[in-house]
Order: structure tokens, then sequence, then C-alpha cells
């Protein structure tokens, strides 16, 4: 029998995160999907809506006030930081901010 390995780097490292995801699939099977990057002990949660920020944001009962709002130069990014089961999660979105529209231009 091979010996099994957690050292940082490893996908046996990532085993936690790889559970925790999986069973978050069982408990909330109708949560939106979303892309997931699992990086070492950390799971980055890009969703594709505010409307899913906020259905993760519940599923993973982190308060309202702890999503932080960041407006970038074209996009405005909602996001969150968490920590379940011992697995450090960032989810985040981003929106698209209206662009002014230039004096005199042709409608």
């Amino acid at each position: 029998m091979t010996e099994q390995t957690t050292e940082p780097g490893s996908l046996g490292y990532q085993a936690p995160a790889l559970r925790l995801f999986a069973r978050l699939a069982e408990v909330q099977p109708t949560l939106p999907d979303a892309y997931l990057v699992f990086t070492g002990s950390e799971v980055k949660v890009q969703l594709e809506s505010v409307g899913q920020i906020e259905a993760w944001r519940e599923a993973l009962h982190v308060a309202p006030q702890d999503v932080v709002h960041n407006e970038g130069a074209s996009r405005t990014y909602l996001e969150f930081f968490t920590r379940v089961s011992g697995v450090a999660v960032h989810a985040y979105t981003t929106v698209d901010i209206a662009q002014p529209e230039q004096e005199g231009a042709a409608a």
C-alpha cells in the first residue's frame, strides 16, 4: 500500500475542500452552479450574478454585512470571504457599471 501525502501542492492537501463541496452539493442541490477553483486550502467561487452570490451567502451562513462592495474602473465586485469546516472560501461576482453616454453622441 502506498503512503498518502497531504503536503501543500498535492491533491491530498485539497481533500478537505473537495469533501466540503461534494457535501454542499448533496445538502444544497438547488444552489446555483459556479466556476470553482481549488488552490491549496482555498476555494474560489466565481458566480454570474448578484442573485447567485446572495444564494451562496445564505447557504454558507455569511452575514449580509460581510459582503464587500469593491469598485474597479469598469466593474463592481461583490465578494465575501469565509471559512467553512476549516476551508477558506472566497466567493465573488462582477457587475458591469453602466458607462455614461458622451455628450453629442448619436442615440
